[in-house]
């Protein structure tokens, strides 16, 4: 298309768009509110990529791919568009593009940048010169202090003891990064959570540090590689994986597999990675990846031999620094595809060493854990994608010749329906330390279940959802002396009366058999969970408010109930942008819970859980001091209005309430 033209109908469309009202794009508070809760952990990731948004017009099938919400013919139109038209120089001419979605022409501005390509591929060294670099800084000041912190005096002896936790209540993290666009990545992590030592008990000041070096070239053969913590996903992850959106209602959501290969870990989570080097080499249709990773673990030990793995990453107390990188983990794994047309196959293999031998514990339930020093997985899978219909799969074998495998089809119907359903068993001894695939029960073992699902979304109004998950324990549980049935259910509906308007509905059935020593029959433990909401906005103020309310019947006992209501005002003024939500609660236990969504700082998690009765206040303030400084703060207030004291042990508060202060200064240069 000539550029005269192309620039005349941009404005057009311009016009257009804005006299309709339908330019309007998904502000990253509302993207985070609507998906925060199916992030799965993962939302730090996706906030890497938001500060760091691809650039659409110099950007593979692979990069897009990162992106949530978007299907495969949804990318392959992207890059078609591309190629005939040139460059897609705003969000506004997405609405060109053939067979975008509505909802991924709102999604898609959050995490792509629309410069033009650069006429130069650049040298690694240029790269690493040119790219766009991050200093952050950020500390949480709690107002009160844990058990923990606190001498303690025997009133019999009169004999005090030294405070429990080895450091201070405050807790900080010290990042840096360094990309230039998708092509390189590196960065540097330091962190000290609360009661963690500082520059002692053996920390070379921090407590941990996690640092890598990703750099991709789709033009090479060697199209990826990296140097230090990165995270890694084959297939749908039952020999390795990183667990995106694992749940029933993201899966629904999202429009294609995740994209297999691995990926710099940009988080704060000690556990979940890998720590070493890792490849990635094409060749035409062919594709191999291979990764080695050596870690230290934290192990909770019997004598020599390791029942376990703590996965909490906290080093506070005695045993928990005891436990500190007592356990080596040696892992390495390949993979090999091939792709012909829409039909995509491969393999892969998966093997982890540990210097301890893991033996089960004494309890039911820990029969079927792992035992012995090696575990290999070897697996199998394919994909056929092509248009409106998707079908994939993996099957995976143990060295013990345990059986996993995972099915899934996702079909685009008329009117915008898109149905999806998928099959899964794993064994009940299949083991397999780096997998992370779906599972009802939350664990990628001994499980058995279906999944049928449907989404509707005829226009940009009216967006409906529902999904059902049936699955069957293989073996003894936490919650239950013999195999147990679950199912969870879930229902939703949007109506956007005008932009600045919308209200939305959603249910949700959580249900799983349990038993007791003192009642061994398997009956059902139900949570119903109800949530209203309208999003509106008024002039300069942005506005949701939300009322949910929940039942939990138990197996066996008294039914409890809860109820919530949040408000949450965010804007703009002089230069400070302005988060807020508050929130009261009532509910009559921990089991009746409810969650919601809270204002954070950068590259930190916003679910919060609340449960008995009380109400919580949270405020953020961030302003930028010209192009390269940041600073925000965050405020907290948690008040109880039925008890004393706040948690338990030596995390206990003795006091109704708690505040909180984060501050945070970052540097771009």
């Amino acid at each position: 298309m000539d550029s005269p033209k192309k620039c005349f109908l941009i404005f057009c469309l311009s016009l257009l768009l804005s006299a309709t009202g339908q330019a309007q794009v998904m502000t990253w508070d509302e993207f985070l509110n609507t998906y925060a809760e199916n992030l799965n952990g993962d939302s730090e990731r996706l906030e890497e990529l938001h500060e760091n948004p691809i650039s659409i017009n110099n950007c593979t099938s692979s990069d897009l791919q990162q992106i949530p919400f978007i299907s495969m013919e949804e990318v392959d139109s992207i890059l078609s568009y591309i190629r005939k038209n040139g460059p897609i120089l705003s969000a506004g001419e997405l609405f060109s593009v053939h067979k975008l979605s509505y909802d991924c022409r709102k999604i898609l501005p959050l995490f792509v940048r629309f410069d033009a390509p650069p006429k130069k591929e650049k040298s690694l060294w240029q790269q690493i010169v040119s790219g766009r670099q991050e200093l952050s800084g950020v500390t949480h000041i709690p107002f009160y202090l844990r058990r923990g912190f606190k001498h303690v005096v025997n009133r019999k002896t009169g004999e005090t003891k030294p405070p429990r936790y080895a450091g201070h209540p405050v807790a900080g993290a010290f990042r840096y990064r360094n990309t230039y666009g998708t092509r390189l990545q590196i960065g540097f992590t330091a962190k000290n959570d609360y009661g963690e030592p500082f520059a002692k008990a053996g920390n070379a000041l921090f407590d941990s540090y996690s640092g890598y070096v990703v750099s991709k070239n789709e033009n090479k053969i060697l199209r990826c590689w990296a140097l230090g913590d990165y995270k890694t996903h084959i297939a749908k992850g039952l020999t390795a994986g990183i667990g995106f959106m694992n749940s029933g209602a993201a899966l629904l959501a999202s429009r294609h597999d995740h994209s297999q290969g691995f990926f710099a870990h940009t988080g704060t989570d000690e556990y979940a990675f890998q720590r070493g080097a890792a490849a990635n080499i094409a060749y035409r249709n062919l594709e191999f990846m291979v990764f080695t990773s050596v870690r230290h673990l934290d192990g909770r030990l019997q004598g020599d031999s390791l029942l376990s793995v703590n996965t909490s990453g906290y080093h506070r107390l005695p045993l928990e620094l005891e436990r500190k990188n007592n356990v080596v983990q040696t892992a390495a794994g390949a993979s090999a595809d091939i792709q012909y047309r829409q039909f995509h196959f491969g393999i892969s293999g998966v093997h982890a060493h540990y210097n301890r031998h893991f033996v089960v514990g004494t309890q039911t339930y820990q029969q079927n854990n792992m035992k012995g020093r090696d575990f290999s997985n070897y697996g199998i899978h394919y994909k056929y994608d092509r248009r409106k219909l998707n079908v994939g799969g993996e099957t995976a074998l143990t060295n013990r010749r345990q059986v996993a495998t995972l099915h899934d089809i996702r079909w685009q119907l008329p009117e915008n329906v898109n149905v999806y359903a998928q099959h899964r068993y794993y064994g009940r001894r299949y083991h397999a330390p780096l997998a992370h695939a779906y599972a009802g029960s939350g664990d990628c073992k001994g499980e058995h279940g279906i999944m049928l699902g449907i989404r509707w979304a005829p226009f940009g109004k009216w967006a409906a959802s529902g999904f059902v998950d049936g699955y069957r324990l293989l073996g003894p549980s936490f919650k239950a002396l013999a195999s147990a049935n679950g199912y969870t259910a879930q229902l939703q509906a949007s109506y956007k009366c005008r932009e600045n308007l919308q209200f939305s509905v959603r249910y949700r059935l959580r249900s799983q058999q349990e038993s007791r020593k003192k009642y061994p029959i398997l009956r059902y433990a139900m949570k119903h969970s109800l949530r209203l909401q309208a999003d509106y906005s008024l002039g300069l103020f942005r506005c949701i408010t939300s009322l949910d309310g929940c039942l939990y019947k138990p197996a066996v006992g008294r039914i409890q109930k809860g109820g919530m209501i949040a408000e949450r005002i965010s804007f703009s003024l002089a230069g400070f942008n302005v988060a807020s939500s508050i929130v009261a609660f009532h509910t009559q236990g921990y089991e009746s819970s409810l969650y919601s969504y809270q204002p954070a700082l950068l590259y930190a998690r916003s679910y919060s859980i609340f449960f008995y009765h009380g109400h919580a206040v949270t405020c953020t303030i961030q302003r930028s001091f010209g192009k390269h400084i940041d600073a925000a703060c965050k405020f907290t207030l948690l008040h109880y209005s039925d008890r004393d004291q706040i948690g338990s042990g030596d995390n206990l508060i003795e006091s109704s309430g708690k505040h909180d202060l984060s501050l945070q200064l970052r540097w771009l240069f």
